[in-house]
């Protein structure tokens, strides 16, 4: 059996990202299956591309990974599902094999996708154990899907889910069988753009933030890798290919739990790992200790959900720490020469313009490495509809006049392709945000 598992991902900016739970799932079926990756990425015409790809190959069944729906300033979802829509249509023009959509991009909004793209299957969460019985049901011609976890199907052109009919329940994969991606299907381009290498020490999230998707997505409790056999996939990927500079720790926060996290820096101290790597961390659990033991360890950046420099809003949020918390992580980077980017939501439901400001006012004297602010754009819930946004991004644009240090995505402030052009053909080192004072 020929199975093509296509990442139509085409986000460049900041970064092109390795797609690593495609891998994931590739990773999770035997050798005996004829497999290729039909990466997108970096294919000027996309649609020709595949177009050739089916024709070559002709696949008995085509897996999709969605990995966003948003575009890179969360402004709109619907390019990316229109670009999407053209896939699903190519592929349908061009072969009659079934198609299998899943990743986190589906599992945020999976019943409206199927609605609109009219796949044949989507999986929401974790694939690894779900896809390997969902190709041996299609290979015997079975037809009862509702077996299946967590598997979206048409049925009498109807859609169903099978945990609505009660035979199953929600299952996690367990990842202390240390199941790897299976990398050597990994365009190397990847590398050669970014040297950048993604590697994931957890699932689930054990944070209540109000609006985040992880816990829904990867389940709501930290699942943890072996901190051995995570150490032992950095050095090996460092030593197999010599064009990797970086890596990126792609787990929604690494720091929690904190022993876990300090157990990995201590694996690679002891190894003695030499690249940079940087990743996510929460406020919560960011110790003296672990600045210490993540600067040891190599780490030279991480990004920081903050989200908002008030804490009011903090609160409202369901955050977990206050401003202090976010003032003393920021002192213990210093201190250890870890630079710090911090992502700040503006126009969040219920907060004010004077909310809003005063937020601003604390991460300019905060003065960070970096500051990603995102305008929240969901209108039915934000503060007086463009009104408000538009007055969010007068005062942002004025403000970051004298802050040279603030990335405004929807604004295009710090934040465009020439721009980070530039960088990457001056051999700047990722993540590129740790540059913007220079």
């Amino acid at each position: 059996m020929k199975i093509a598992f296509i990442s139509p991902n085409q986000e460049k900016m900041p970064t092109p990202v390795v797609p690593l739970g495609l891998l994931y799932v590739m990773g999770s079926l035997d050798e005996t299956y004829d497999k290729e990756l039909w990466d997108l990425c970096f294919e000027e015409n996309p649609l020709a591309f595949l177009i050739k790809s089916i024709n070559v190959y002709n696949p008995d069944i085509v897996a999709i990974g969605i990995r966003n729906i948003h575009n890179n300033s969360y402004s709109s979802m619907d390019e990316n599902i229109d670009y999407y829509k053209r896939i699903i249509a190519t592929i349908r023009e061009h072969s009659q094999s079934p198609i299998i959509i899943g990743g986190s991009g589906f599992s945020v909004m999976p019943e409206k996708l199927m609605e609109i793209l009219k796949v044949d299957f989507g999986i929401i969460g974790e694939a690894e154990n779900i896809f390997p019985l969902l190709i041996r049901k299609i290979s015997t011609r079975a037809d009862d899907f509702e077996t299946i976890s967590n598997l979206y199907f048409f049925k009498n052109g109807e859609i169903k889910f099978s945990n609505s009919l009660g035979t199953v329940v929600r299952t996690f994969i367990d990842l202390h069988k240390n199941c790897l991606p299976a990398r050597k299907y990994t365009n190397p381009y990847y590398y050669t753009i970014t040297g950048t290498e993604s590697i994931q020490s957890k699932r689930g999230c054990n944070f209540k933030c109000c609006y985040c998707a992880y816990p829904r997505i990867e389940g709501p409790i930290s699942r943890l890798r072996s901190p051995v056999d995570v150490a032992k996939e950095m050095f090996t990927r460092a030593q197999e290919v010599d064009t990797i500079s970086n890596f990126f720790i792609v787990d929604s926060v690494f720091n929690w739990p904190p022993d876990h996290a300090k157990n990995i820096c201590k694996e690679l101290v002891r190894g003695h790992f030499h690249l940079p790597w940087s990743c996510y961390i929460n406020p919560r659990g960011f110790d003296e200790e672990m600045a210490c033991l993540m600067a040891k360890a190599g780490c030279n950046g991480v990004e920081i959900g903050a989200d908002s420099g008030n804490n009011s809003v903090l609160l409202r949020l369901r955050k977990g720490f206050t401003t202090d918390t976010i003032t003393t992580t920021h002192k213990f980077c210093e201190q250890f020469n870890i630079k710090d980017c911090y992502t700040l939501l503006v126009g969040t439901p219920g907060e004010s313009l004077e909310e809003i400001n005063s937020s601003l006012d604390f991460f300019e004297n905060l003065y960070p490495t970096a500051l990603i602010i995102m305008i929240w754009q969901d209108e039915s819930k934000s503060l007086n509809k463009n009104t408000v946004i538009n007055e969010i991004s007068h005062t942002i644009k004025i403000r970051s006049q004298k802050n040279p240090n603030w990335i405004v995505p929807s604004l295009n402030i710090n934040f465009n392709e020439k721009m980070f052009r530039f960088m990457r053909r001056r051999g700047y080192p990722y993540p590129l945000w740790i540059h913007l004072g220079k």
